[in-house]
């Protein structure tokens, strides 16, 4: 089994045991704590994505717990990132349209993770509850060999600057891929041309070492 398989095995799992809320409310926390620590050792605010479910997104009291979490952590707006996952649908009515609206407004942009797979499609773009889109790793993988996805790639781009939305091409791996995508407009990136994931005292330290530098 491989690392990359782990995430998706625990959020599996954790719905099998009816733990997932739980556990992505403890991931939430953790994030919130760290913006913090984050912003003092930067000197200036990192957004930070936090990966939920729409189970999670959907519950009842997902809400008050942002609320909660802003009160008790002291995080600001723009801090945490909330990046909805496609493991299941999410159904996207008018209830929770105005919830996406009252949550943005609590200062927790929404991200729509691996654009153009799964479930996820531009309807999801109708409403313009989305600041954030995050292309799928096969779209940037195959940018420098499939014309198709270099157009497709090209009209999301397209689509950001009329509906005001961020791109960011996720699974760069190389110079060539990054420059791809630039050309096409898309210049926010993640991949292992920057940094593998690493624990979060590794993180601090590539960061501190990168304001002395720069």
């Amino acid at each position: 089994m491989t690392f990359d398989s782990w995430p998706p095995l625990i959020i599996h799992l954790a719905e099998e045991t009816g733990t997932l809320y739980e556990l992505e409310r403890y991931v939430l926390g953790i994030a919130a704590r760290n913006a913090g620590v984050l912003r003092g050792v930067c000197g200036r605010q990192l957004k930070t994505c936090v990966n939920i479910t729409a189970t999670t997104f959907c519950e009842e009291t997902f809400e008050q717990f942002l609320r909660e979490l802003f009160e008790k952590e002291e995080i600001k707006p723009g801090d945490l990132w909330l990046e909805l996952t496609e493991q299941k649908a999410f159904v996207f009515d008018h209830a929770t349209e105005q919830k996406s609206r009252r949550i943005r407004a609590m200062g927790f942009p929404l991200v729509i993770d691996d654009f153009s797979m799964g479930h996820t499609s531009l309807k999801y773009l109708q409403r313009n509850e989305f600041d954030m889109v995050k292309l799928d790793g096969s779209l940037v993988r195959e940018i420098n060999g499939n014309s198709r996805c270099n157009d497709i790639v090209g009209s999301i781009v397209s689509l950001s600057g009329t509906l005001n939305f961020i791109v960011m091409g996720e699974c760069v791996e190389t110079k060539e891929e990054q420059l791809s995508l630039e050309q096409l407009g898309c210049v926010h990136y993640q991949g292992y041309l920057y940094s593998p994931a690493v624990p979060f005292e590794e993180f601090l330290e590539l960061l501190r070492v990168s304001r002395i530098s720069g």
